[in-house]
């Protein structure tokens, strides 16, 4: 099922990084919150996304929004390898991307498929931080995707990737989580 503005995301049984079995309404924000389906924690763009988002996510709750990431890595590989307190925000695990799937998140079908406008330029700044690539897991060829929902799952805005790096930066999901915003 393929997420459109307007329609209802499930309210699917999922594991985080320290939860497992819970439903994803309970992660949810009191406003609208941000789910970000990345790749998995060793992706080196993912680590780096997500290193943007730890930083700068002062400015996401500053209007009371949320961020929940959904990434194809192993929950209890990761509860061994994450401080519960590092990063601000909630990690989905779906190391059988079942989620994706049910999304109808697809992977791109080449290497040259997931490179788009922009791409070589954030991969440049992703090599300058000097973050390197950890295990991998999942699907290397996997494209991201953005919903942002209210707290009863209505979706407002909807994103699924065209390349790799498609995907809105802080900037924008700070105006797509304003709660004064409406989306739809």
């Amino acid at each position: 099922m393929k997420l459109e503005t307007g329609s209802n995301m499930p309210n699917f049984k999922v594991d985080t990084v320290f939860e497992r079995g819970i439903d994803i309404k309970s992660l949810l924000g009191d406003n609208k919150t941000a789910i970000l389906f990345l790749r998995y924690a060793g992706c080196t763009l993912c680590r780096f996304d997500m290193m943007v988002l730890k930083d700068e996510y002062d400015k996401i709750v500053k209007d009371g929004g949320k961020v929940i990431v959904v990434l194809q890595s192993d929950p209890d590989r990761l509860s061994g390898e994450i401080d519960r307190n590092f990063y601000p925000y909630d990690i989905v695990c779906d190391p059988n991307q079942e989620l994706y799937k049910q999304l109808d998140i697809k992977p791109a079908n080449s290497q040259a498929e997931m490179i788009g406008p922009g791409s070589m330029e954030k991969l440049k700044k992703v090599q300058e931080s000097g973050l390197t690539h950890g295990d991998y897991e999942g699907n290397e060829m996997q494209l991201p995707a953005a919903f942002v929902v209210d707290k009863e799952l209505n979706v407002l805005y909807a994103r699924y990737a065209a390349h790799i790096t498609d995907m809105p930066d802080v900037g924008e999901l700070t105006d797509l989580l304003q709660k004064k915003k409406s989306l739809i």
